[in-house]
């Protein structure tokens, strides 16, 4: 039976690490761009969603890549 090739396996967790840090950062620029304004009766606008999709994302994308840079270290 032929061996299949897990490289792709091993990058999977670092792909999508770095995915998650960029939607992150997506996330920021998103909110600073739209802002955020106050109405005349003193009702504030803002993005607020944007800003605990952006922690979290960024922490989920944080882990994935330290996790994989752990394994990677442990198997040397």
């Amino acid at each position: 039976m032929a061996k299949i090739n897990s490289g792709g396996r091993r990058r999977a967790p670092l792909a999508a690490g770095l995915l998650l840090l960029s939607v992150a950062a997506a996330f920021l620029v998103a909110y600073r761009v739209i802002g955020s304004d106050v109405e005349a009766d003193g009702r504030l606008h803002e993005p607020f969603a944007l800003i605990p999709l952006a922690w979290l994302s960024g922490l989920a994308g944080a882990v994935l890549v330290a996790v994989n840079f752990w394994r990677v270290r442990a198997k040397r």
